[in-house]
């Protein structure tokens, strides 16, 4: 039987524990809970996000989303079920659901200032829908806030020219030119020029971070916006073999878009793995690495945790999810050491001797909860860790005959998920 998040329901269920409103949802309609949170409904439609199971009215799964401070959150009767909506996650009709929504203080003294007592002279209709429409421009001005960082200083057209990690200068015929030469180069995160034709274009691999107006008041500097918010993948051309494969999957599930440059594994590395160094996109040369939001993340597996906690998904809500997916992550990457021998011919007897266990030992996690997940019906950065241990060994021919129940379950299961299932069938 799948854990179900006792602790949370155990602090949550003195919160509350009376009936639904009604047996029908009512639309617009508001609440005040026992804590002083104010909530407002909306009928037969949920947004995307993490499954509570066993959640016994409405108004708990609404204390939930307080206790987690995530202000929408749905409850579905039937099925006792709530789901605490991701930054994300879309909106999708689904009869008989609760859509539960936070309501901010100024939106409660707006409802408190309306006059009831004249409903024929005013148009409440007109007033509900005008103020869920409200609501619902704040919360998608809140998720934008959330995942936008603001930065520290401008980022664009700055008098002066940046401090820190010049790499180039050439001599180009205004602002728009240099601009041009910063977009051709990885390597460029800001330029400094001016628009007097044949002047100098500075080409700097760090975002300026502050400016010297002393020598060059004539200059003006912008950080490269394209460098800075795209998102780049990088790994060698080696098919869906090895650690990248993890890390592509995991960004196509989560409907990150992304660039992705491949690197030949051939003659022609030695050289690729230094300039890659140079630019600072892996230290060590090892690949994959990821350019996200002006910043280079290294390591496949510190890259899901990080992406994860950006999206806040993937890694479960309590303690003891999150020490689940850790602990099978990291028993991942001590089958990836194995399995890397055994392609390198260092381990003839990995077939027999560490793939069984390996796979034995996950089916037993994942045989603990309802559900193909390793967290149950929500899905978590270890399952593509560990999707993909299963396609390597098919490919390398290494997989066991025989696999866990549990683990076909999720096989299964995770190859139908909607944003990987066609990348899926590309074999």
């Amino acid at each position: 039987m799948a854990l179900l998040l006792s602790s949370v329901k155990h602090v949550l269920r003195p919160l509350t524990s009376r009936q639904d409103i009604t047996k029908s949802c009512i639309e617009g309609h508001r609440e005040t809970l026992a804590s002083g949170y104010t909530i407002e409904v909306k009928c037969n439609i949920y947004r995307q996000g993490i499954t509570y199971d066993e959640v016994s009215s409405y108004d708990e799964c609404a204390a939930i989303c307080e206790s987690l401070d995530i202000d929408v959150c749905s409850y579905h009767p039937p099925s006792r079920r709530c789901v605490v909506a991701s930054l994300h996650g879309r909106d999708i009709p689904r009869d008989g659901v609760y859509y539960i929504t936070k309501v901010t203080e100024d939106d409660t003294e707006d409802v408190d200032s309306f006059d009831h007592g004249n409903p024929f002279e005013e148009a409440p209709a007109q007033e509900r829908d005008d103020c869920l429409r409200r609501i619902a421009r704040l919360e998608a001005e809140l998720d934008q806030c959330r995942s936008t960082a603001s930065p520290s200083t401008p980022l664009c057209g700055v008098q002066g020219i940046a401090i820190h990690g010049r790499i180039d200068m050439i001599k180009v015929s205004g602002v728009d030119a240099c601009k041009t030469i910063c977009l051709a180069n990885p390597a460029c995160q800001a330029y400094s020029a001016s628009d007097d034709p044949g002047d100098w274009c500075y080409i700097f691999d760090r975002p300026h971070g502050g400016v010297t107006t002393s020598y060059y008041h004539y200059l003006h500097t912008h950080n490269n916006m394209s460098a800075s918010d795209s998102v780049v993948y990088h790994y060698l051309a080696i098919g869906k073999l090895g650690r990248g494969e993890v890390v592509k999957l995991f960004m196509i599930d989560a409907g990150i878009k992304f660039e992705e440059r491949l690197y030949a594994r051939d003659a022609t590395w030695p050289e690729t793995k230094e300039k890659l160094k140079k630019q600072g996109l892996t230290r060590n040369g090892q690949l994959p690495s990821v350019e996200y939001k002006g910043k280079v993340l290294t390591g496949h597996v510190p890259i899901l945790r990080y992406l994860s906690r950006e999206l806040g998904a993937y890694d479960g809500t309590t303690n003891d999810d999150k020490y689940l997916v850790d602990l099978v992550s990291d028993i991942y990457v001590d089958w990836r050491v194995q399995w890397v021998a055994n392609l390198k011919g260092l381990n003839p007897d990995y077939k027999e001797k560490d793939a069984p266990p390996y796979y034995e030992l996950l089916g037993q996690y994942y045989a603990e909860r309802e559900g193909p997940y390793l967290l149950g019906h929500t899905v978590s950065y270890a399952d593509f860790a560990v999707y993909v241990s299963l396609d390597n060994d098919i490919r390398t021919k290494t997989l066991p005959e025989i696999l866990p129940e549990s683990i076909v379950k999720f096989r299964n299961a995770f190859e139908a998920r909607p944003n990987i299932a066609e990348y899926v069938k590309q074999g």
